[in-house]
């Protein structure tokens, strides 16, 4: 059920783009305000949880009804390694930064759209020279 949710989520060929479009995101993180204190393990999490959240985004789209819908965000939770609890904690965790916090879920947002437009979620960087 798992690789069939995934394909309605993000065709196969979608998803590497997503996450190498994760990554370039959040290896500028360290790079914000409030973000240099971060440890290597609180990244990777934040990663895990701005991945999970982007699929959750898309899920509710293509899927309004939430008895359509429901199953599907508990399968890719279980996927990612969260209990509904342990996503609810995480997201009041992310909270307390709330600029960061801001920052995250805006991007979260962005990328979903894009995916869902079936565009590059990659940065574009030509306006700043690929810095």
């Amino acid at each position: 059920m798992i690789d069939r949710m995934s394909e309605t989520v993000a065709p196969r060929f979608i998803r590497p783009v997503l996450y190498v479009s994760l990554l370039c995101c959040l290896s500028a993180l360290p790079f914000t305000p409030g973000c240099g204190g971060r440890s290597a393990e609180e990244k990777r999490q934040e990663q895990v949880f701005l991945e999970t959240y982007v699929e959750l985004l898309i899920i509710r789209e293509q899927f309004p009804d939430t008895a359509d819908a429901n199953p599907r965000v508990r399968a890719l939770m279980r996927q990612q390694g969260y209990s509904e609890a342990s996503f609810q904690k995480h997201f009041a965790a992310l909270a307390r930064d709330a600029d960061h916090f801001r920052e995250t879920i805006d991007s979260a947002r962005s990328l979903a759209r894009l995916i869902q437009r079936g565009q590059d979620p990659q940065p574009d960087t030509s306006a700043t020279g690929g810095n």
